[in-house]
């Protein structure tokens, strides 16, 4: 299994193309994007890559309104079994450290 994660950088619209290029260029069976923007142009970039055959997709929830982006998942295969992060938080947080000693922000 072929696996991509690529950060689009939120793809503007004359960059959907060249980002729906270099996924399928790279032939992954399961695509994972970050800084995805839930609108018309996110609805495209998922639209070219169902049309090449990642046609199973899951989203993540958009972050604040100050900062809307999000998590796109898109696959060969179904997707089963996927979590939502940070669902039913009201804004992002980091993640608390673990183990012993300190944390720098």
């Amino acid at each position: 299994m072929r696996l991509l994660a690529l950060n689009i950088q939120h793809a503007a619209v004359r960059r959907v193309p060249l980002v729906a290029n270099a996924v399928l260029d790279a032939a992954p069976d399961v695509v994972i994007l970050s800084e995805f923007y839930l609108n018309l142009q996110g609805g495209r970039l998922l639209g070219l890559l169902e049309a090449a055959g990642l046609v199973y997709s899951a989203l993540g929830v958009p972050g604040s309104e100050r900062y809307p982006y999000t998590v796109a998942i898109a696959s060969r295969t179904p997707i089963t079994g996927a979590l939502r992060p940070l669902d039913g938080a009201s804004r992002g947080t980091r993640p608390r450290p673990r183990g012993r000693g300190r944390s720098h922000p």
